[in-house]
């Protein structure tokens, strides 16, 4: 079934679902993918293979959201409407998808391939063709799959991955005034057509800030890496902080490499004037600080651990100290319904890296700009509207400045899944603070 509907007006509902082929060979792809394509495990899958237009179904991905505050999932299938003109008579409407197809992130890109391509059969736009190409793990490997992509045709490129390939696509790009839809979360490499598809680190920091502030916790600590990265938090911690009426009472920079025995030893010492303590680590270095709390006798039944987005993985309710946290994330409902849909869609017992949900939107977000007249899709005007656009991470819109902004959820971790204590707004007029 599909995964999200308009809010705002009538679902669209083209004729085809894909645009073949999107390759000229699949050899390359993982095996599990190879077989899906091959077996035709799902309808989706096949279609792609063998290049065939499937009966018409309601698409879905990303779409524009209506100020009207309705549960995205809760929308009940609204009539057909007509296929707009516009790029269907127009020629085929490309995406260039540059991925790490091989190298240290290969399993990553495949997973955000896998995802680009469902999201290309949920919304349904025939008119849209995707361009894949191996970005590798290199700047260089980023600037030729850019530039083949762009001599091949792309309107839109979606992709690199990570601010410095992000950094050597943009000017090719911008030659050729080709909007950019990047995986990053640096806002150096943001605007002059670039847009970027990640959870910003401020936007975390203040909706978790302000939520613990609003419960009364007023005196805070932060224990941030003394990194580019750390300063940006400690920024973003200060302004959430000046909004909620709280205050700063101590700061840490923790080692960016080490066990951090030390920094957390000075962060606890003299007893702990605090009552909240953002902690905005995720993976082994959060594995690695936390036990570290416990170990100096932070009282953690006196001071509420703040997180991040990076809080929300497979077993962080497993660590003791974690348990009872509060951090900022997308709405796991969202998150769920795409991760059953890819598991299925693909027959794969595990859930996708996350990073997939981001390769879903923005194909997703393509495939509905593509139903645009040419001229009008891909423009700052149709890329900002203000409403913003629903998908697999919730809502989401952008700023002029190509900077996204979400509606996040706050969950408190427990041992056995996190919790939704305050559920993301469903509207970007719900609520100020999303």
């Amino acid at each position: 079934m599909p995964l999200y509907r308009p809010l705002s007006r009538p679902l669209l509902r083209p004729r085809a679902v894909v645009a073949c082929p999107l390759m000229p060979s699949v050899s390359w792809l993982p095996s599990w993918l190879r077989r899906a394509r091959r077996l035709g495990a799902v309808v989706a899958l096949a279609t792609l293979a063998a290049c065939q237009a499937p009966s018409q179904q309601a698409p879905s991905g990303v779409v524009p959201v209506s100020p009207v505050q309705t549960p995205v999932a809760a929308i009940p299938t609204p009539a057909p409407a007509p296929v707009p003109t516009g790029p269907a008579a127009n020629g085929r409407v490309k995406v260039g998808l540059l991925l790490p197809l091989s190298g240290a992130n290969q399993a990553m890109g495949e997973a955000m391939l896998a995802a680009a391509e469902l999201a290309l059969f949920d919304v349904g736009e025939a008119s849209l063709e995707l361009l894949p190409r191996d970005t590798g793990d290199s700047a260089d490997g980023a600037r030729r799959a850019a530039d083949d992509a762009l001599a091949a045709g792309a309107e839109v490129l979606v992709g690199p991955f990570g601010a410095g390939a992000v950094r050597a696509v943009a000017p090719l790009a911008a030659v050729r005034r080709t909007p950019v839809l990047a995986f990053s979360t640096d806002r150096s490499v943001a605007g002059n057509g670039v847009w970027l598809m990640g959870f910003m680190p401020d936007e975390q920091i203040a909706r978790v800030v302000r939520y613990a502030a609003a419960q009364g916790l007023k005196r805070h600590a932060a224990f941030v890496p003394d990194t580019a990265y750390g300063t940006t938090v400690l920024g973003a911690w200060r302004q959430a902080l000046a909004a909620g009426g709280a205050t700063g009472e101590r700061i840490q920079r923790s080692e960016d490499k080490g066990p951090n025995v030390e920094p957390v030893r000075r962060l606890v010492a003299d007893g702990a004037p605090f009552d909240a303590l953002l902690l905005p680590e995720g993976g082994v270095r959060l594995r690695q600080i936390a036990p570290l709390l416990g170990y100096f006798e932070l009282d953690l039944t006196r001071v509420r651990l703040l997180g991040t987005a990076q809080w929300d993985e497979a077993g962080v309710g497993r660590v003791p100290q974690l348990v009872g946290g509060w951090f900022a994330g997308p709405p796991p409902q969202a998150w769920d319904a795409f991760a059953r849909r890819w598991q299925d869609a693909y027959a794969r017992s595990q859930p996708p890296a996350r990073f997939a949900a981001l390769a879903y939107d923005a194909v997703a977000l393509a495939a509905t700009q593509a139903r645009l007249p040419a001229g009008t899709r891909f423009t700052p005007d149709a890329l900002t509207s203000p409403s913003g656009f629903a998908g697999a991470n919730g809502i989401f819109r952008f700023g002029r400045d190509g900077v996204p902004e979400h509606a996040l959820a706050i969950l408190q971790v427990a041992p056995e899944g996190n919790i939704v204590l305050d559920p993301a707004a469903e509207s970007f007029t719900a609520a100020p603070g999303l």
